[in-house]
């Protein structure tokens, strides 16, 4: 699972705060950080990775959410969650190398 917000980086005053959740659960992958070390280390992209392995037929929903701290209004220029299928592609059967590495 991907999640990313780019938050408007002028901005950079308070915390930006994103979570994924399940309806009435509690949220499954979360982070907060100061908006001016967001800002200066990706421009405002705030990325998020999360493992998480559902069991079919048991969620059919998750949201994304996404809050601020700051004293004004601030513009989300876009946000998404990727979910990836691993029914969808098979798992290596060796692991990978990279080079250098």
């Amino acid at each position: 699972m991907l999640l990313t917000v780019n938050w408007d980086a002028t901005n950079i005053h308070g915390t930006r705060f994103s979570h994924t959740a399940i309806p009435d659960q509690h949220p499954l992958h979360n982070e907060a950080i100061n908006a001016a070390v967001l800002a200066a280390l990706s421009s405002g992209r705030q990325l998020l990775r999360g493992n998480t392995i559902f069991v079919p037929g048991e969620v059919d929903h998750i949201s994304l959410e996404v809050w601020h701290d700051a004293n004004a209004t601030l513009d989300i220029l876009d946000a998404g969650l990727e979910i990836r299928d691993l029914g969808a592609a098979p798992m290596p059967s060796t692991p990978t190398t990279f080079p250098g590495r």
